[in-house]
């Protein structure tokens, strides 16, 4: 989850799409146990008409990311985050703006 919620319009996503779009993202289940690389994208469908994307590392300790608008590429910028048995928080910069942000387990 984003605070402030990720500015998409960098992205070209409309505004109405930052409610929608621009709090979450998903990782695939399977993907932490116990750990491992993911690709995820978010916006209106799959690729290659998603807003952003999202490809990096999770382990039950860190969470390591680059972020960047689908499907140019632009605004790339890494993320990351610590924590424990999969739950962190971090912040970053993407397009001007200053967010902090927290991955939480989906059991949770």
């Amino acid at each position: 989850m984003f605070n402030p919620i990720l500015d998409l319009t960098v992205c070209g996503a409309p505004q109405q799409a930052l409610k929608a779009d621009g709090i979450n993202f998903s990782i695939p289940a399977g993907v932490k146990q116990p750990q491992g690389n993911f690709d995820t994208t978010q916006g209106p469908g799959a690729l290659p008409n998603a807003f952003y994307r999202v490809t990096g590392f999770i382990s039950p300790t860190s969470f390591n990311a680059t972020i960047a608008c689908n499907p140019s590429g632009s605004n790339a910028t890494p993320i990351s985050a610590t924590g424990s048995d999969y739950n962190f928080t971090g912040s970053f910069t993407f397009g001007g703006r200053s967010v902090t942000w927290t991955v939480r387990a989906g059991s949770q």
